[in-house]
């Protein structure tokens, strides 16, 4: 019976806790160095299609200058965009990716060429011993604007395709139909159909 009672007592003090705790006044955000504030969480941006459309330019005109094989562009990834939003929500870049193939960074500068970016568009080719190719890219921007700050960020995700066929034969014919969709696992609630 005592137990019981403590046991009883020990929820309603738990209870007492949560709601006293959930009816606080809102804080002020924390101080960084030289009295700014720091990101203290989840902050949702939005796509920026002129910034895609500047790192496009540049990561064309980077191959057309080393003189390797254009490649078409893929306006809409539903993939790219919803990973690139992810990240730039949890403020954090994937890194299940190949440095060779894809490129994820963040920048203050869109217009700038980044380490990332001039890797990926050097790259020439996958696997020439089987004739896979790479014929296709995509590019997702997500700005992201930190209310303390005011500082904008973006959140940049390039990724290298091959063919729409061999995509597609490797997606619907090959094993990789049974793991096709495990990245939407990750993706943030808020990020989905973006």
């Amino acid at each position: 019976m005592l137990w019981s009672v403590h046991k009883a007592m020990r929820r309603v003090t738990l209870f007492v806790l949560f709601v006293m705790s959930s009816s606080l006044p809102a804080q002020q955000a924390p101080v960084g160095r030289e009295g700014t504030p720091t990101r203290t969480g989840p902050v949702m941006g939005e796509r920026d299609q002129a910034s895609e459309d500047q790192i496009a330019k540049l990561f064309e005109t980077m191959r057309s200058d080393a003189k390797v094989e254009p490649l078409s562009r893929i306006k809409h990834r539903d993939r790219l965009e919803q990973e690139v939003c992810t990240s730039a929500l949890l403020g954090t870049l994937p890194k299940a990716h190949s440095p060779k193939t894809s490129a994820f960074y963040t920048t203050v500068n869109p217009e700038t060429v980044s380490a990332e970016l001039r890797q990926v568009a050097l790259f020439n080719d996958l696997h020439s011993k089987y004739n896979w190719s790479i014929e296709r890219y995509s590019i997702a921007v997500w700005k992201v604007k930190i209310p303390q700050t005011a500082e904008t960020t973006f959140w940049v995700g390039l990724q290298l395709y091959w063919s729409a066929g061999t995509e597609f034969f490797d997606t619907y014919f090959t094993d990789d139909i049974y793991r096709r969709n495990e990245w939407k696992k990750w993706i943030a609630p808020q990020c989905r159909e973006k």
